[in-house]
């Protein structure tokens, strides 16, 4: 099965972010429909605040009280004075741009035989970019039966990072350390537990590993910013996972938006590149710290959303103790 959100370049750019399936899935020419989470995994889940995202009402009530008109002596007339009645506004109705999750499950084999066509599928593609040269935490996520799908980082000596709808009941495995597809440390995940608030999900490794780990961020980076998106998705969308880490430079416009299971994101849009599938749970960065974990993205407007770091910290702490 393939992931959508994965960060990818085209035209021999370099594709950047996220963990999204590598190759299994392909890019929408349409506006996306919303896709369920791919996989359901049994993982254990670490109980914390539930928030029900929402909008301010846009169908104001009226509560004002009108009082009887006052009567003057009793040989005058009363006068009466009639009020206008207040008729109900209608309410805004607001048809916003779904977006996709960068990894979409597929039929098998995955990489080489989408079950979706590429014309059907909503997701970003890279159309610029380059190599990484140095991610030390950049991890490589398998499934047991697909092959590699998505991308993350290692945040401890057994755990990684990444979405929550890259996570696979069927087993996975990790590859640790290297910018170069399929090397690096290997490891077997042993257990998975999902964010219940967010597209995010913490891998814990049967074996520590030793590499330099990300930091990560507490606070969400400025509007405006220019960071940059990590992974091995496609670099079009007729390839296979990128043969190297890819990246590429995108800015902030908003960090307010959602993640594939409605959890506060950053938004941003490509500059040199933009997430494709198997980007899917990389990581964004804002001076060297992850600030974001690609979730969804959306091809016609080069735009991607990446799951909050610093709005799930807390989660993160409890979990990996980091």
């Amino acid at each position: 099965m393939n992931k959508f959100v994965t960060a990818a370049v085209i035209g021999g750019a370099a594709l950047a972010v996220g963990v999204l399936p590598a190759a299994s899935l392909a890019v929408a020419a349409t506006a996306p429909t919303p896709i369920p989470v791919p996989v359901s995994p049994t993982t254990t889940t670490t109980p914390g605040p539930t928030t029900t995202p929402g909008s301010p009402s846009h169908d104001p009530v009226h509560h004002k009280t009108h009082r009887k008109p006052s009567r003057g002596h009793k040989k005058s007339k009363p006068t009466t004075r009639k009020h206008p009645k207040h008729r109900p506004v209608a309410p805004v109705v607001h048809d916003p741009v779904v977006h996709q999750p960068v990894h979409q499950p597929v039929a098998h084999p995955p990489i080489t035989n989408p079950a979706t066509p590429p014309s059907t599928q909503a997701s970003p593609r890279i159309v610029g970019g380059k190599d990484a040269t140095d991610a030390p935490w950049a991890v490589q996520v398998s499934w047991d039966d697909t092959g590699f799908e998505c991308s993350g980082t290692a945040v401890a000596p057994q755990w990684v990072l990444t979405a929550a709808h890259c996570a696979n009941s069927g087993g996975m495995t990790v590859l640790i350390g290297s910018t170069q597809l399929g090397q690096g440390t290997k490891d077997s995940v042993d257990n998975q537990v999902v964010d219940p608030d967010a597209d995010l999900a913490l891998l814990h490794l049967a074996d520590p590993v030793q590499t330099t780990f990300v930091s990560l961020a507490d606070q969400d980076p400025e509007v405006g910013a220019i960071n940059e998106i990590y992974g091995w998705g496609k670099t079009d969308p007729t390839s296979g996972p990128a043969a190297a880490l890819k990246t590429a430079k995108v800015k902030v416009t908003a960090v307010d938006c959602e993640d594939a299971v409605q959890g506060r994101a950053i938004c941003s849009t490509g500059i040199t590149g933009t997430a494709f599938n198997g980007d899917s749970g990389g990581p964004e960065m804002a001076d060297g710290v992850e600030v974001g974990v690609c979730s969804t993205g959306n091809m016609q407007e080069k735009a991607q959303e990446y799951a909050s770091v610093a709005a799930n910290r807390d989660w993160i702490r409890q979990v990996a103790s980091v």
